[in-house]
């Protein structure tokens, strides 16, 4: 039952937070509804936890740890969370890379991945001996003396470039519908399972702390 002297708020959690090195305050991690804008001010300030300086990594929090934060310094509020009742909060390393070292490092991760897929798709070829399936066809279709064209080839060829461009729905920059890529959702796929490590392991601090 809520007590009549206790002012009640509402607090939307974030389920991810990236922060800094230093204090982390509720404006940080969450948003406050209910209250006024000079309410709102002093409550966006109250310090939840400090990180400390190379202490990178990720850590969790809990709504009952905030709220104690919160009623120890504003007892008479009523905290109400919205959303997750525990979020992670990553401090990231920063990243000091040269251009010519992002470049360098590009055209490596390119280069394994064409000749992987390369390899991939001949091995796949070698596998369903697509060689005989094609003089097949154009067995067939009585066009063996078209066999020597590789027009079905080509057409094999062109076919699998488009359809790997729709599948991932994106070249370069250019984005073919507005919907998340498969590399967009399995990154997020594997967000969320990092995050719930973090959430039932506890925090993963770096080696500097």
């Amino acid at each position: 039952m809520q007590d009549k002297n206790k002012t009640q708020l509402y607090i939307q959690l974030s389920r991810h937070n990236e922060v800094q090195e230093g204090p982390v305050r509720l404006t940080d991690v969450a948003k406050v509804y209910g209250l006024g804008t000079e309410e709102k001010k002093k409550l966006d300030a109250v310090e939840l936890l400090c990180i400390k300086k190379g202490a990178f990594g990720r850590y969790s929090l809990s709504a009952g740890e905030i709220a104690d934060k919160l009623l120890a310094k504003y007892p008479r509020y009523d905290p109400v969370f919205l959303g997750d009742p525990e979020i992670v909060l990553e401090y990231p390393r920063p990243q000091n890379r040269t251009g010519i070292r992002d470049w360098i490092w590009t055209a490596f991760v390119s280069a394994v991945i064409f000749v992987g897929s390369a390899f991939t798709i001949m091995t796949f070829i070698r596998e369903c001996d697509l060689d005989d399936l094609f003089a097949g066809i154009y067995d067939h279709l009585g066009m063996a003396n078209a066999a020597d064209m590789h027009g079905i080839e080509i057409g094999f060829a062109i076919g699998m470039g488009a359809g790997m461009l729709l599948y991932f729905n994106h070249f370069g920059r250019f984005r073919l519908q507005n919907e998340p890529t498969p590399m967009e959702m399995e990154m997020h796929q594997y967000m969320e399972d990092a995050e719930e490590t973090v959430l039932e392991t506890g925090n993963t601090k770096g080696e500097d702390e």
